[in-house]
Parts: C-alpha cells; structure tokens; sequence
C-alpha cells in the first residue's frame, strides 16, 4: 500500500482498466526522465481502497495518537501533584483568584517539564512539545477552576461542567454515526442541569460563574482540534514517522514475560501447538534479555505449506535432493546433538556458520535428528506448484530442479497468483505516494508491473527451480517463493565490516543520499537493460543526466495541505544525490557497450565513503544486500528498496528503522527534498538513531543463535509424525 497526496481537484485522467478480481494498487507516478526527452507518466492509478491519504481525522492520525498518550502521561503526573499541593483555604466572600494563580503556575511549569522529559526520553519534535505543553496549561487552568467553583460552594455547577467537558472528548473516542448528537446532548444536558440547581449566593457574580463553568470545556476542545491542525499541516513522511514509533513500541510493550505467556501467545498467533522444545527455548530466550521474543510471524508462516506435506514424504524429497549433490546445496546434519556439514563445497562455511550458532551445549540438548538443506546462492529456488502442494511418494522421487537463468521465467515464478496478476495501466494523474504497507506493496501477485522494474523478475542471471516443496533454507525470498527463511551468515562474517571509529556524527554528515554499486541485479540485454533496477534508479538521480521532470509536495501555508505539483529539478535538488555504478557487469557484448557510454563506471570506493552521507540506499542485488546491516549500524538513515523478505523483516519497523522506497522510486525526489528541511533532518536524525540502537539490541550474536534455534525447532516438527497426525487429526 501506498500514502498518497493526490491535489484536491483531480485532474483529466485517461480511462484506466483493473483486472477482475483483483486490487490495483497506486504506484508512484511522474517518471524522472531527463526533461530533455519526452516522457511518458509511468504509473498506475490509485484504487480508491488501497492508496492512503493522509488525513485530517483525529482517530486515524499517528500525531493525535501520540499527543493524547502524552498527555495522558501528563494527566497522571499533574493529578499527583496537585493532590500533593497545600492550598491555604480562604474565607467565603474573599477571591480565590491568587490561589488560582499558584496552582495555574505550578501546574503549568510541572507540565513543562513533563512535556520535556517525554521528548527526550521517548522521542519527539518541537511542535509536538508545544502541542503537550500547551494541553498541560489547558489541564491546570481546567482544574484551577473547578477549584474555584467548589470553594465558592458550586460543587454541583463543577460536576456538571466536567462532565461537559468529558462529553466534548467524545467526537474523538466515538467514531459511531451518532457519536457527536450525543456528545451535544451530554453538553447541553449538564448545562441545563447546571442552571436548574444554580445556588443564590453573592459571593461570585453569576457571569463569572458561568465563564467558570465553561473553562473546563477548555482543555477537551484542544485535545480534539489541535490533532486535527497536526494532521492537516504535517508532511506524509512526519505521520508515517510517528505511526512507525507506535507501531515498534507497541511491539516491545507486548511480548511475552514468562514461558507461559510464549506458549499462550504461540497459540494465539498460529493456532497450533509450538514444536517440542519450546518451552526450554523460550526460557532461554528471557534468559538471554531476547527483546522480541513473539515476532516470528514471517519466519513461521514460511513453514505453513510444507505442514500440509507428510513426514514421509518429505523425507523421500529430502533423500532425492541428497543423491543429486548440487554443487549450490549444502548438508547439514544432526545427529544425537552433533553437527556435521558438507566439507568439500566452495560455500561451506554456510553449514559452519550454522553449526556455530547451535553448538551451545544448551542448545544442542534440544536439536532433533535432522538433515538440513542450505541454499547458498542469492536467488531462492522454490515456487510450489499447487498441483504437487501434497505430492505423491513418485513424485517425490522425481523431482528436478530446471534452469531459468538469462530467460524471462515471469510466468513461472507467478504461476500460484490468483487467477491473472493485475495489469497496472498508465494514467495521468499527478501524484506523491510514499510506502504505507511493505508487505502489500512487496506482494508480487498485486504488482504485475514488478516484471519489468526489478531485474530478477526480468531476466535473472542465474535462478534453478523447483516445483515440489523442498524444505530448503535460503536467505531471503519474494513473496511468490516458498524458501524458508533464515539469518544469512553473509552478514554474520561481515558483523565487524563496521568501524566506528571511521563513522560520524549525524550533524557532520552531508545531508545527500548516496549510493555506489555494480549491475548486478539481472541480465543486461540491449532490450532491457534500462528496466533494470538499479541502472533505473541512477539514471533517474545521477546529477549529471539532470534535469529532470519530477513531483513534489508543496502547501501554501504552515496550516494548508500537502499538494504535488510537476516541476524541473534544480541543481540544487539535484546535489542531493550521490548515487554511480561502480562497474558493469552481468551483461552481453553490446549491452555492456552502451551500459559503459550512459553509466561510465566509476569504480568502487570504500565502506566508509557512505558515512560521510545522511542517507544511504540501499538495493536489491541478485539476491538480497549484504551491506544492509554495515550501513543500518552506521548512524546513516537507510533508505531501502527491495522485493525480498528476510527474517529481520519480523523485527524491523518502516519509517522507524529504515525508510522504504517503491519499486518505480520517484518519490525518492520529494523524500530528499523534504529531508533537506529542518522538520526532515530532525526525522531522519531519529531514524538513523533507531536503526543503528536496534542493531545493538536486537542483532547480538545470542539473537542470531535463538532465531536460528527456533527455526530448527519448527523445522523438525514437520518431521515429528506424532505432532503432525495430531494437527492433521490421521
């Protein structure tokens, strides 16, 4: 899915056409070609149900969300201290306006630096301490008040004037269709009430009884408008920021406490019981501080289409692909706790990485009798055709691996999509849509449009497939694949690539987004070597092919909307970017021929060149990137484009931790143009920030160890013929 800002008069647009039975998604619009040449908008127009536009509803903004949590934590802290504050009590008659004033004042500062802790500890902007700061007085004048009134002997006016107050709240926590009549009714009833049991006292003139009364109204009213100003006048990207936040708060603020907690949770999520071993597995994992212990969702429903698959038949799969002794295949075996691999394979320290990672004596008192298959090249291999979903035993003993490599297996790499993957058509329609959904935009079946803008759906350099489940491990996968998935030890040989002494701070950085890399990604041909991802993105940035026809964002006023308007980058937007090839490779004769004239090679440059910039990106290759997490430690925000799901992708927040970017890209314009501002380079400082603290916390080695041994465990209840009759009730 994607956020989209689309002007608020749409304009003409040719008819556009979606597949029967399928959802088409908005995709980026405005190709970035150079303004020299005629362009065609490369886009597909958005489904009115699948693109996300930012909007002004407080119920729906990350922003209201996270000033009401605010200021509920504000709410508590000033309830506290004006229980604790001593008021000297004063005679009837006399005014309680300088006790007013007292509280109004200490109320006001505590707030104050309530509103500061909070955005240093928990993150935040100026605007948002502004927002709590200024709810926080709202609450203390509220309360002032109602002391006001109660000492002037109206209780009765001050109980009902809360709840009046209460009752504006309402619009905001009730979404019903009804929701704001009987908001107003509460309003008009608790004022009604208040004047018909009115005290006849002299000691306050009834007007400002009635100004009184109406102050508590205050603070509710704010509470409702000041998210909904928030929402109107925020940049997409600071809303898809905030709704990161919660998103990967919330994740910490649940997991599981105690094993019983895990299993409980297990079941929850995957309606079944955890494979043996769970329970010693999750003890360990609180043992060893695991933050994330329940997040394996992608990782355990990777397993889903071979629980359909007997133990014996999977087994007799197994034996097949052993007597085929593929040179890209590694063996790893288990046997009575100890770990034996293949010891002749050029790519064999996949096998002892994986035996390092299990080889803990607590570890290996829980490993069954397995064989275990490692795929070490960067493309998976497995797409199931649902003919062989339950395969026979001769079947499983006929299985073949067939070589896709330089042709264009689109067809074959789709084959389980339903029905016929929807056609994006192009439409003229002027838009900036950011990724709103990885899993949806990264959902091939809905994006027909990936076989011509990734190269490994174009022409893969090399891919050997099969159709039959085979419970192989590959490092990572598209969503059409049906690889397990686990930790690459790519990275785990690379986890000390990062010197820290050779980094930066954020605010000695260049704010430019950079980029450095090879023509890998697919086979470059005359005919297709400009649809290929990475040369698609360079010669979309690359400065001196500038300018270029872009769209950016631009509103009128602080308070007015975002709107995208078509205009010619400037050189000064295009000294944003940073992005090259360093060699041409992957290509016949006469595509490297004209790759070298378009693209001139400019050789590569060390690791360390990427950390003299803000922001980094970072794409898919043949397979997945192994710089990903060098620069994630980095203090560098990651801007990230890729069609490949890994194990982390369970762990990892968008918007929070990295910054996705589509597969068309040319939001990657008014992503840079907005980090240029100070708003920008406050959000991209905190997401450098975040990703490089989740690389400490959540990429120990102890971490890799514990995935590694929970997908062991699930892989060998697929062989556990007990649990398996037991779920398929046999």
């Amino acid at each position: 899915m994607l956020l989209s800002t689309t002007p608020s008069t749409t304009p003409s647009t040719k008819s556009s056409k979606t597949t029967s039975g399928t959802t088409s998604l908005g995709t980026t619009t405005a190709s970035t070609t150079p303004s020299t040449t005629s362009s065609t908008t490369a886009s597909t127009a958005p489904n009115k149900t699948s693109s996300t536009t930012p909007s002004t509803s407080p119920s729906t903004s990350p922003s209201t969300t996270s000033a009401s949590g605010s200021m509920a934590t504000v709410y508590v802290a000033l309830a506290h201290l004006a229980k604790s504050t001593t008021i000297q009590e004063h005679n009837e008659g006399e005014s309680c306006v300088p006790t007013g004033q007292i509280l109004v004042t200490q109320l006001s500062l505590s707030s104050l630096g309530i509103a500061t802790i909070l955005m240093v500890f928990m993150g935040g902007t100026g605007s948002g301490l502004l927002v709590t700061f200024t709810l926080g007085v709202a609450q203390a004048v509220q309360w002032s008040s109602f002391y006001c009134l109660t000492t002037s002997g109206f209780a009765m006016a001050s109980a009902t004037s809360q709840l009046a107050a209460f009752a504006v709240g309402v619009p905001y926590l009730q979404q019903g269709p009804f929701g704001a009549d009987t908001s107003s009714f509460i309003i008009v009833a608790s004022l009604v009430m208040y004047f018909l049991t009115l005290p006849r006292m002299n000691s306050m003139p009834l007007w400002s009884r009635i100004i009184l009364m109406m102050v508590p109204l205050l603070p509710r009213s704010m509470t409702v408008a000041i998210p909904q100003t928030w929402a109107r006048k925020s940049h997409p990207i600071e809303l898809l920021h905030l709704e990161g936040r919660r998103q990967y708060n919330d994740m910490v603020s649940r997991q599981s406490k105690t094993v019983e907690e895990a299993i409980t949770e297990y079941h929850r999520r995957h309606f079944r019981a955890p494979p043996t071993g769970f329970d010693s597995w999750a003890q360990l994992a609180l043992d060893n501080d695991m933050l994330l212990i329940d997040e394996f969702d992608g990782m355990t429903k990777a397993f889903e289409p071979y629980q359909q698959v007997g133990p014996n038949v999977l087994a007799k799969i197994l034996e097949r692909v052993l007597d085929m002794d593929l040179d890209d295949l590694v063996i790893v075996k288990i046997e009575n706790s100890q770990i034996t691999s293949s010891s002749d394979k050029f790519w064999n320290y996949h096998g002892e990485y994986l035996h390092d990672w299990l080889a803990k004596p607590l570890y290996k008192e829980l490993l069954p009798n397995l064989t275990i298959i490692l795929n070490t090249f960067d493309e998976p291999k497995v797409v199931i055709d649902s003919k062989y979903a339950q395969p026979t035993l001769d079947q499983a003993s006929n299985i073949q691996f067939t070589n896709f490599g330089k042709t264009h297996p689109w067809s074959r790499m789709t084959l389980n999509c339903p029905g016929a993957s929807p056609v994006s058509d192009v439409a003229e329609h002027i838009a900036v849509e950011f990724v709103a959904d990885l899993t949806q935009t990264q959902d091939v079946c809905q994006h027909r449009e990936y076989e011509k803008l990734h190269g490994f759906f174009n022409t893969p350099g090399n891919l050997n497939l099969v159709d039959l489940p085979v419970p192989l491990f590959s490092q990572a996968r598209p969503s059409t694949f049906h690889d397990l998935m686990y930790p690459s030890p790519y990275y785990e040989a690379h986890r000390d690539d990062y010197n820290e002494e050779k980094g930066f701070p954020w605010d000695q950085k260049r704010t430019s987004l950079y980029w450095r890399g090879s023509t890998t990604g697919g086979y470059n041909t005359i005919e297709n070597w400009q649809e290929m991802h990475r040369q698609r993105l360079v010669l979309s940035t690359i400065p001196q092919n500038g300018p270029y026809n872009i769209t950016l964002l631009e509103r009128k006023t602080s308070r007015s909307s975002w709107n995208p308007y078509r205009t010619i980058s400037t050189p000064k937007l295009q000294g944003l970017f940073e992005t090259s090839i360093s060699e041409v490779v992957q290509c016949d004769e006469e595509a490297c021929d004209e790759l070298k004239a378009a693209l001139p090679p400019e050789g590569s440059q060390p690791d360390s060149a990427s950390y003299h910039h803000k922001y980094v990106l970072d794409m898919d290759g043949n397979g997945f990137s192994g710089r990903y997490y060098r620069i994630l430690r980095s203090r560098s925000a990651v801007i990230k484009q890729t069609l490949l799901k890994e194990w982390h992708d369970d762990w990892l927040v968008p918007w929070y931790h990295f910054i996705p970017l589509s597969m068309q890209g040319s939001e990657v314009w008014e992503m840079m143009r907005f980090f240029s501002t100070d708003e920008g380079d406050e959000i991209g400082a905190a997401i450098a920030e975040s990703s490089s603290r989740w690389t400490e916390t959540n990429l120990r080695k102890v971490d890799i160890e514990l995935v590694t041994l929970r997908l062991i465990l699930e892989y060998g209840a697929l062989f556990d013929r007990e649990q398996w009759t037991m779920e398929h009730r046999i």
